[in-house]
């Protein structure tokens, strides 16, 4: 409840102690959003190695690492990646996990190869580099992209 209330003063105190102008909604956001990034929220922490190491990873920082290993396969730029325990267990369960990544693709490239690619790329960094053990990898193509080479909004 402390939290809402600093919130609420960081962002209405201001607006409301300017004199008799309209309130700025950029500055408000500015301010709002400063808050927030204020209370570092990394999310769960996802367990690496076998039953007996201690070592933890943040679902962030796995998720970037995933993400990565993706734009490694030609033509594709990561967005967004959500990991979670298989049958979700809760974060100290050790075992598989399930991954949704999604991605935009490259336009020309074929986009049933490109996924394919992708996933077998995710899986193998998510045990070599994390020891996480993958149950299901779904990709997800969000959109296309144009090529570097070719200017924005030129279609072939």
């Amino acid at each position: 409840m402390a939290d809402l209330e600093r919130l609420r003063t960081a962002a209405v105190a201001p607006t409301t102690a300017a004199a008799g102008g309209p309130a700025d909604p950029s500055a408000l956001v500015r301010r709002v959003m400063d808050a927030v990034r204020l209370e570092p929220r990394p999310g769960r922490t996802l367990p690496l190695g076998g039953a007996d190491e201690d070592a933890r990873v943040h679902e962030s920082v796995a998720a970037r690492t995933l993400r990565t290993a993706a734009e490694e396969v030609p033509g594709v730029r990561a967005s967004s990646c959500r990991i979670a325990p298989t049958g979700g267990r809760g974060e100290q369960a050790r075992g598989p996990v399930t991954v949704r990544l999604e991605v935009t693709v490259e336009y020309g490239h074929d986009l049933r190869a490109t996924s394919e690619a992708v996933r077998r790329t995710a899986v193998r960094a998510a045990h070599e580099r994390l020891g996480l053990t993958v149950s299901a990898l779904d990709v997800t193509v969000t959109d296309l992209h144009d090529p570097p080479h070719r200017p924005q909004g030129v279609t072939p």
